[in-house]
C-alpha cells in the first residue's frame, strides 16, 4: 500500500516501484486524509497527479494503482476497470497534469456532467444496520481510580511523517518516567537492572554468551 495520508506518507520512498516491475503489487491509499487536505488536495486523485506530474510514473500504471489493483486486492472483482462483465462505474477526466473530473459514470449511466449533477434516490438503510449504529457504546461511569496504574508499561515512541513507531519501556530503575527505546535499553549502563535483557535460565551457556553478544 502506498500511502500518502495527512500525517503518514511513504510516496516518495515507494514511488520507484511503480515500474511494470512491481506496480501489480501496488496500491494507493490514505487512511488518515484530514477534510481539510481532502477539499483543497484530493483523495486518490491527488497520488495519482503527484505519483505522475512529481516522480514520472506512468500514467497508466498510476491509475491502475489507484482504481484496478485496489478493487482487485479487496476481492471487488467486478470494479476498478472497463472491462466486459464490470460495473460500469468510472469517471472521465480532463488530463493527467489536472485530473479535473468532466463526466462520472454509475453502473453506466451518467450522473456528473460538467458541473451538473443528475437527481439520484438517497440510498436506503437498512433498519438493523441504522440501529447497530446508534447503539455501540456500552461502559459504566468512570473513576479517576480507573486510570491510575502502577505496572511498567510499554509505550511508543512516534517517527515524524511515518506510521511507524519505536517500541519503547517505561523505566522504573532511573526514576525518570521517560520511555527508552530498545536501542537505549540494550545500550544501558549494567546498573539499570530492567534495561538488562532477560535471559532464559534453561539456555545452555554457549546459547546464553550468544544472546549476551546480541544484546552488547
Amino acid at each position: 500500500m502506498i500511502r500518502e495520508g495527512t500525517a503518514a506518507r511513504n510516496l516518495e520512498a515507494l514511488a520507484p516501484l511503480l515500474t511494470p516491475q512491481y506496480a501489480e503489487r501496488c496500491m494507493f491509499c490514505t487512511d488518515d486524509k484530514h477534510p481539510s487536505d481532502l477539499l483543497e488536495k484530493g483523495h486518490i486523485d491527488y497520488i495519482a497527479r503527484e505519483a505522475i506530474n512529481k516522480y514520472g510514473v506512468d500514467p497508466i500504471i498510476a491509475v491502475k494503482a489507484a482504481c484496478h489493483h485496489a478493487s482487485r486486492y479487496f476481492l471487488l472483482n467486478n470494479r476498478g476497470a472497463i472491462a466486459p462483465g464490470y460495473l460500469a462505474d468510472f469517471a472521465v477526466i480532463d488530463n493527467f497534469k489536472d485530473f479535473n473530473v468532466e463526466m462520472v459514470f454509475k453502473k453506466g449511466v451518467l450522473y456528473w456532467n460538467n458541473g451538473e449533477l443528475r437527481d439520484f434516490e438517497a440510498p436506503k438503510i437498512e433498519e438493523y444496520l441504522d440501529k447497530r449504529a446508534h447503539d455501540t457504546f456500552h461502559v459504566s461511569t468512570l473513576t479517576p481510580d480507573d486510570f491510575r496504574d502502577t505496572r511498567q508499561r510499554g509505550v511508543l515512541g512516534m517517527v515524524p511523517g511515518r506510521d511507524h513507531h519505536n517500541r519503547q519501556r517505561l523505566c522504573r530503575s532511573c526514576r525518570s518516567g521517560k520511555g527508552h527505546s530498545e536501542d537505549r535499553r540494550r545500550r544501558a549502563p549494567q546498573g539499570h537492572a530492567s534495561h538488562r535483557p532477560r535471559l532464559h535460565s534453561g539456555l545452555r551457556p554457549e546459547i546464553r554468551r550468544g544472546r549476551d553478544q546480541h544484546f552488547a
